[in-house]
């Protein structure tokens, strides 16, 4: 691991050395990372990794390892402070795309979990089957937290209740509703569980080798190589031979102060003693000038002077380089004097100026008036050098030729620079196609190795191949396989066709051969994934042991999905084709392909599993059928509350299940004696009736446009009745209004006797305001919290009308379905209101009303049930 010093301390360090690291080199950094499965093992393979992005010749190579090992130092001694271990053999150094974990104790892989979580499900049914299959429903367990549980409290209630003729008893409403596998039933599908993990792991058992485990450091990895790559190198034999002696062959017109005497006794002698004087030439090599434009984000550009500079100086020619940006109007030399191309002129007829260019800003300077005429005014003196080019690096992208032509400059090719300079004429190169035989051969060659390469890797192949392509016409290879930051990699199908093409394009594969024996040399440790992968072609013997052997461990995501796209040599063309066939192979070769996945999982090879095996698998067979058939299964009736939503009036109701629950209390006389009710099915308004809804039966119904969602109020309770039949509802009797609100408990209210907390679920009369302003009204609806059957404003808000006529006292005994008294004064009233204290607002307390009366603090809520369950009275 990295500690505080961190790669930003190694990127800071090495740009203070004098290497260019800006924001495009930091981006390349991030996507080749992002491309390691495994991320960096070490400091080694961190080192080769970033030279091979970020260095760019030798004495940038010689900065980097001194600034490397220093900053390496800085890292182990940190470790050593910090307590940690120094690096060590593949442990990982940095891993940016994911932690690294090391593997897991096989106990937990997911077979063994599953049969453990299964195991514990049998012992929990053998000894807490009734706890745990017969999980107590909502109600009753808010039944058992607020009575069942507290033994004082249950005492209380028997000492209220005494004067009452029938005592209360707790009623569970709601059933428990799961179907109730017993044990044998868990131990049958146990033992099938087995049988399938047996027969999955096993079958082939006797035919594979033995499992070895290996130690963490001792498994290869899947990584970027760290073999050193060729340089890269732009200019071929030839262009070197004709720029040196191209060069060298110039002279000047000038003549020297040095007499030729031969030339001058000859025409002395032919003019009868006259003297005829004669002087030599004046001998003078040419210069060469490059000028770089730094503004090019290209990489080439800066590898193709250097291999200029280099060739010219060792033979002894003289070169200078100078750079500009963008616009050569204004150059620095590398000991950083400035001058003009205007101030040299002088020297412009023994040079030849090579400006190297993409042209971009260029362009950009002509389209802009203010910069057009001095660029008009620099390229017209540019156009008086005698031996000046423009080397394009945009590939025609940059519209530089126009430019140019304008001023009769000359635009050259990257690839054509060094046959110029050499006083040859460039010819033409037919436009080179992905059908040539020589440039498929190369990417084909490629396109073997399973990972991203460098350019310089591939111009080391071309000369292994003995490929006579441009080094130049890699730029068509890069078009073809972009990969992460300058790498190049093939992928999917592309890489799929070009492989098989290179089985099939010669008789006796010697190209094959070829690229296969430059891969190995490459990827030159024994002991990698690559390399192994690379003998698939070649020493499949050797290869198939090895992936089977480490596709038990780490590796086998990434061994799987490389074997998973290749196939034998007849085989599918959507794969990635091999030079053998399956009967080329061992029995054991072919299965260990076929637990590899090779071949997409097609190919497959019967080998008859063990006798034992079979005797284990027909054992948990005939213990699995015996669970099985002497397993009851125990199903309890299915009753939840349920939502359904009225179309005709977007009025939601709550289906209630039949059931039976303790209605009244001792509290106050209207509410004893708290006797048992038994009811059928019904349904009740989530919501009490809205002005909007309830504007849908009386059409003059006005109110304020804000309060469409506000409970209605003002109704007496023929309106309300009218309402609800209006729509083929009824209004709720008082067991059922109560039985809705009290949700199966015997508190207070449904959510316990904490008077502190009805503010949660209720408007009263110390949080709806009306004690400050005695204008306040209701509230809209749904703003509280609901019971726990989902009714809201049950408590408070407002009245609600109910059916039944109201009684001053209950009769205390059961009932079913009871409708009130046949006739009275007054109707019922439940619920509460904003202008009411808590004790009003409780499951049990009664009130009532005339049923011509109204109030702003009375409302309805409407049910839905067979007319048979009352009768109402109009």
């Amino acid at each position: 691991m990295i500690t505080s010093a961190g790669l930003d301390g190694l990127l800071h360090a090495l740009r203070l050395a004098g290497l260019t690291i800006g924001v495009g080199e930091v981006a390349r950094l991030h996507q080749v990372f992002q491309h390691l499965p495994d991320g960096v093992r070490d400091q080694h393979h961190l080192s080769s990794l970033l030279q091979s992005l970020l260095v760019k010749n030798q004495a940038e190579r010689e900065i980097f390892q001194r600034t490397f090992q220093a900053w390496q130092e800085q890292v182990n001694f940190d470790l050593e402070q910090a307590g940690q271990q120094e690096f060590k053999g593949n442990r990982p150094v940095w891993l940016p795309t994911g932690s690294y974990s090391r593997r897991r104790f096989r106990l937990f892989r997911p077979g063994y979990l599953l049969v453990f979580i299964f195991f514990l499900g049998v012992v929990i049914d053998l000894y807490f089957h009734d706890y745990f299959f017969n999980e107590p429903s909502p109600v009753q367990t808010i039944l058992e937290q607020q009575v069942y549980e507290p033994l004082q409290k249950k005492r209380e209630l028997r000492e209220k209740f005494k004067n009452c003729p029938t005592p209360p008893e707790i009623i569970n409403t709601y059933k428990d509703t799961r179907i109730q596998p017993g044990p044998h039933l868990v131990l049958a599908i146990l033992a099938l569980m087995v049988a399938g993990r047996l027969w999955r792991k096993l079958r082939y058992r006797h035919v594979l080798p033995p499992a070895t485990d290996q130690k963490e450091e001792e498994t290869p990895r899947h990584s970027i190589p760290f073999t050193p790559s060729p340089e890269e190198l732009l200019l071929t034999r030839e262009d070197r031979e004709v720029l040196v002696w191209g060069i060298g062959r110039f002279i000047t017109g000038e003549l020297s102060r040095k007499l030729d005497v031969k030339k001058t006794v000859e025409d002395t002698a032919r003019a009868g003693g006259l003297p005829h004087l004669h002087f030599q030439q004046l001998h003078h090599h040419h210069e060469v000038w490059l000028w770089l434009d730094q503004s090019v984000d290209n990489h080439h550009l800066a590898k193709l002077a250097e291999e200029l500079r280099e060739t010219l100086t060792v033979h002894g020619l003289t070169v200078e380089v100078a750079w500009f940006h963008g616009v050569p109007d204004r150059l620095a030399t590398p000991e950083g004097e400035l001058f003009a191309p205007r101030e040299i002129e002088e020297r412009r007829d023994t040079a030849l100026v090579a400006i190297l260019t993409d042209g971009r800003l260029l362009s950009m300077r002509q389209n802009l008036l203010h910069g057009r005429l001095k660029l008009e005014s620099l390229l017209r003196d540019l156009s008086h050098w005698p031996s000046l080019w423009f080397v394009d690096f945009s590939e025609g992208r940059s519209g530089l030729a126009p430019l140019l032509a304008s001023h009769e400059l000359s635009l050259l090719s990257p690839r054509h620079l060094a046959q110029r300079l050499g006083g040859v004429v460039p010819q033409e190169e037919a436009n080179l196609s992905p059908e040539d035989r020589q440039f498929r051969l190369w990417a084909a060659a490629a396109a073997l190795s399973p990972l991203p390469v460098d350019e310089g890797t591939l111009h080391g192949m071309r000369e292994a191949m003995g490929l006579t392509l441009s080094p130049w016409s890699i730029a068509f290879l890069r078009q073809q396989a972009p990969g992460p930051g300058s790498l190049l990699h093939w992928r999917g199908e592309q890489r799929v066709a070009l492989l098989n093409w290179l089985l099939e394009c010669e008789e006796g594969h010697a190209s094959l051969d070829k690229a296969v024996e430059f891969w190995q040399r490459h990827f030159n440790n024994d002991q990698t994934l690559e390399n192994h992968l690379l003998k698939m072609w070649s020493e499949r013997e050797k290869a198939i042991p090895f992936l089977y052997e480490r596709c038990r461990g780490a590796l086998a995501d990434v061994i799987k999905h490389h074997l998973s796209q290749m196939t034998f040599r007849h085989g599918s063309r959507q794969r990635i084709r091999l030079p053998w066939q399956a009967t080329d192979l061992s029995a054991l070769e072919q299965r260990m392909l076929q637990e590899m996945t090779f071949d997409g999982g097609q190919f497959r090879v019967r080998v008859a599993p063990s006798g034992r095996l079979w005797l284990a698998l027909w054992l948990l067979a005939g213990l699995s059928l015996g669970a099985i058939l002497t397993s009851p299964l125990r199903i309890n009736p299915v009753c939840q509350p349920v939502e359904e939503v009225d179309p005709k009036t977007g009025i939601t109701f709550i289906q209630l299940c039949p059931g039976s629950f303790i209605m009244g209390s001792n509290d106050y006389p209207n509410e004893q004696c708290p006797h048992k009710v038994t009811l059928s099915a019904f349904d009740l308004a989530k919501f009490e009736v809205t002005n909007e809804q309830y504007r849908q039966f009386k059409t003059d119904h006005t109110f304020p446009e804000e309060k469409k969602n506000w409970p209605v109020t003002d109704v007496t309770w023929h309106d309300a009745n009218a309402f609800c039949q209006h729509f083929g509802y009824q209004l709720p009797s008082e067991a059922q209004w109560e039985y809705a609100a009290r949700t199966g408990t015997t508190s207070q209210w449904s959510f316990g006797d904490n008077e502190s907390l009805l503010g949660e679920y209720a408007w009263y009369n110390e949080n709806s305001g009306i004690d400050t302003h005695p204008r306040i009204d209701t509230h809209p609806i749904g703003q509280k919290k609901s019971n726990p059957w989902g009714f809201h404003d049950m408590h408070g808000n407002v009245w609600e009308w109910i059916a039944d006529w109201y009684e001053e006292s209950y009769k205390a005994a059961d009932r079913e379905d009871p409708t009130g008294p046949p006739s009275g004064e007054y109707r019922s009233l439940r619920g509460g209101s904003f202008a009411d204290s808590p004790q009003f607002l409780r499951s049990a307390f009664r009130s009532g009303g005339r049923p011509e009366g109204r109030g702003r603090g009375i409302g309805v809520r409407c049910g839905r049930f067979p007319s048979r369950q009352h009768g109402l009275t109009p």
